[in-house]
């Protein structure tokens, strides 16, 4: 058997003569008259607008004569002019006579509503919106130039059938970079690149090129149509390796043969495909009953959720109410704060009023029970106080341990969820937490942003230097490479002096842009759940600083409150042992004096104690309402966590449905394998009947050689349109037409001078017709 590569050579000896026929119909596009001088040729000028839409249409007539001769042409002219001595040359309805003299005449007509054999459209599409030729000039931007032929209803066909273009654009390399031309040829002219097309007869073309450009400005495009003629014979070319095509055919023969063996093999192997197939049908039937159940128990997750969320909204609820609560506690012990005072300077002005207090004696112990049963509601409403206290240190005590264990329960949830991904530093710790998520949401785009911001300061502080040496850009382009070499090195040596400077400068760009990076960040998709989940964890965290401060707070209250109470005990008995002794007072004043003193001690130290128990309420308040924000910012996670769930039971149903839809598709799957082992059997015997014929194929193939050769040569006849004479483009009536030729051009794209003088109408001048050509053309 053969090697793969002569096996590759076989198959591109089929197509040997078509590469041939393409390589010099590209190449080959002058027309080359055969045989004797003829009688006449026409070269159409046409003038196209920058859209392709035809503007004017000149036709130069030439004859060759053999002597002098009164010549009569026809054509639908606007004027003629005789463009080779100064004979009278005469134009009446369409009809052109001339006296010629000499061997040569040249004459040039303007054509009235001139129909080309071709329909051309050249449009400019810019950053993907249709421009149209008059805006393009000096715009900027990613440029597609699409330049469509096809055949004019209205023009001659034979030309369109017969005729071939050359399509040639130039492009300045200077404002037009990253060049894309598919299909043509692009060759550099000094500093611009000159692209070319070749359309062939017949054939209608989209062609599209593309560059980004600036300041966009492009020359007239040139469009040529020619008459192919070339001197090629296939007989010249050596083809006796069409001949091994034979060899291949016998070795198509061989395996085809191999191929019947292969598919006997074949019907073994789908008969075992079918049975693997059935066991994954029991497997899939399988995997669609373990979804169900999955469904069933996200469906209970779910609602658990729901009622935690219920639970959430109530302690949330709860919350509220208890902030509210301690700012009226708040207001309360301010105002017996405030009482205690006015108490406590009242036994002071008590005690320095004895002499007074004497003398009203009587007055007093008449009061004094009422005083005394007073006495004992406060003594009995500090103790209360005292225990309310107590109690409520211990349960925020409780409730502190409980949310800080709740905490650790919320971080190692997101460690299981996170356990897959790549973030660095896992997994998460209430210390590292908010460190390593801000790293994984704003890391990477701060290490991007921190690289744009430095090559932009670096490039500038470079190109400094270099205007400070007095380089400009155009210059240093101009140096040699070694010269180049030198002076970057010159340059790095000055960046290396300045370096801490662009680093400061660098970190201040990037400060300045971070508001900007954290946001686009946060506004991604991706990052959402992210940032949620540093907010969330964030709102526990100072959900737990509050609690401790709530206790502390309470702590104190509970301290000042115990204070308050033993003051109010004291002060209690001692109105009980003031009653006791009231009827003893007038013979022990010096007694009740003494007594007097500690009553003021007493009534300071109470004050002192509802102070304390003033800041401990304020701080109590703090806690609450932070507690309270922490509990609201809870109940908007777990709400956000019912959402979540909610999705998610939604999505395993939906992969329920996919499921039993896998299930289905199996079965057929399964039905299919066992038609495809039927199918197999029929393409064994298929197999059986190609391999006939591919022996009949083998005997046909016996003088392929000769067939292909004159199936070449009958399609070079037709691409030449050989069977289609030349004839007259100006008219039908015009005979013994040797060439016409066609040379179109449009008007190019330029940018207006916008400070151009306003330049005065001329006088007409009758132009020559060399004068005229070049003005035709842009010269």
């Amino acid at each position: 058997m053969k090697s793969k590569n002569t096996s590759t050579n076989k198959k591109g000896i089929r197509i040997t003569a078509l590469f041939i026929m393409i390589a010099f119909l590209i190449t080959v596009y002058t027309p080359v008259p055969s045989g004797a001088a003829s009688l006449k040729e026409e070269v159409v000028y046409v003038r196209l607008n920058n859209d392709g839409s035809v503007d004017q249409v000149y036709v130069v007539n030439s004859f060759e004569l053999g002597e002098n001769n009164t010549i009569i042409d026809y054509g639908n002219y606007a004027y003629v002019q005789n463009l080779t001595d100064n004979s009278e040359i005469r134009l009446e309805k369409g009809k052109v006579t001339v006296d010629a003299q000499g061997n040569q005449l040249y004459y040039e007509g303007f054509l009235m509503n001139p129909q080309l054999p071709w329909d051309i459209s050249i449009k400019y599409i810019l950053d993907g919106k249709e421009t149209s030729s008059d805006d393009i000039a000096g715009k900027s931007g990613s440029l597609i130039i699409q330049i469509e032929t096809d055949a004019n209803p209205l023009g001659n066909k034979d030309f369109f059938d017969s005729y071939a273009l050359q399509i040639s654009l130039t492009l300045d390399s200077s404002i037009c970079k990253n060049i894309s031309a598919p299909g043509g040829t692009v060759a550099t002219a000094g500093r611009n690149k000159q692209v070319s097309y070749v359309v062939l007869p017949g054939k209608a073309s989209n062609i599209k090129l593309s560059a980004d450009v600036k300041n966009f400005e492009m020359p007239a495009v040139t469009i040529g149509g020619v008459r192919l003629n070339m001197d090629f014979s296939i007989e010249n070319y050596d083809l006796s390796e069409i001949e091994e095509l034979t060899d291949a055919v016998a070795e198509l023969d061989d395996g085809v043969e191999e191929l019947l063996d292969g598919i006997f093999d074949m019907k073994k192997g789908v008969s075992d495909l079918h049975s693997g197939t059935k066991e994954l049908r029991d497997g899939v039937g399988e995997f669609k009953d373990g979804v169900g159940e999955l469904s069933e128990g996200i469906g209970e997750l779910k609602d658990g959720v729901a009622e935690l969320k219920d639970g959430t909204i109530e302690m949330a609820d709860g919350a509220i109410e208890l902030a509210d609560g301690t700012i009226e506690l708040v207001d309360g012990v301010r105002e017996l704060d405030e009482g205690v005072g006015e108490f406590a300077d009242g036994v002071d002005e008590l005690y320095d009023g004895i002499k007074e207090l004497l003398l009203g004696t009587s007055k007093l112990y008449g009061g004094m029970g009422e005083i005394i049963d007073g006495s004992a509601e406060l003594k009995s409403g500090a103790k209360s106080l005292a225990s309310g206290a107590a109690a409520a240190a211990s349960g925020g005590g409780q409730l502190a341990e409980g949310f800080d264990e709740y905490f650790k329960g919320i971080i190692a949830l997101v460690n299981s969820q996170l356990a897959g991904s790549e973030i660095p530093g896992l997994p998460l710790t209430r210390e590292n937490y908010s460190e390593v998520l801000e790293n994984a949401l704003y890391g990477q785009a701060i290490a991007l942003a921190r690289d744009a911001i430095s090559k932009q300061v670096y490039g500038a502080a470079r190109q400094l230097i270099l205007s400070a040496e007095g380089i400009p850009p155009e210059v240093y382009e101009s140096f040699s490479p070694e010269q180049k070499a030198i002076i970057h090195q010159a340059v790095e040596e000055r960046i290396l002096t300045i370096r801490d400077r662009l680093e400061a400068q660098v970190e201040e760009l990037l400060e300045q842009q971070m508001p900007t990076i954290k946001e686009e960040v946060e506004s991604s998709p991706g990052a959402k759940q992210l940032s949620d989940l540093l907010n969330m964890l964030k709102g526990y965290d100072q959900l737990l600083a509050g609690l401790n401060q709530y206790i502390s707070g309470v702590d104190e209250i509970s301290s000042g409150v115990n204070n308050l109470s033993a003051g109010i005990s004291k002060f209690h008995d001692g109105l009980l042992e003031y009653r006791e002794g009231f009827s003893e007072y007038f013979y022990g004043m010096a007694v009740f004096n003494q007594e007097s003193g500690k009553l003021v001690d007493g009534a300071y130290e109470l004050k002192e104690g509802t102070a304390e128990l003033l800041e401990g309420v304020i701080e109590l308040k703090d806690g609450i309402v932070e507690f309270k924000d922490g509990v609201i910012e809870l109940r908007d996670g777990v709400i956000e966590l019912f959402d979540g769930i909610v999705e998610l039971h939604d999505g395993v149903i939906e992969m329920y449905d996919g499921a039993i839809g896998l299930n289905d598709g199996v079965i057929t799957l399964t039905d299919g394998i066992g038609e495809l082992k039927d199918g197999t059997y029929e393409l064994y015997d298929g197999v059986a009947e190609l391999k006939d014929g591919t022996g009949e194929f083998r005997r046909e193939t016996q003088s392929l050689d000769t067939k292909i050769i004159d199936a070449i040569k009958e399609e070079i006849d037709k691409m030449m349109g050989a069977d289609i004479p030349v004839k007259s483009f100006v008219s039908e009536k015009n005979s013994g037409i040797s060439a016409v030729q066609f040379v179109m051009q449009t008007q190019g794209i330029s940018i207006p001078e916008k400070d151009a003088d306003i330049i005065q109408p001329e006088p007409e001048v009758r132009l020559t017709f060399w004068q005229r050509l070049l003005r035709l053309f842009g010269f």
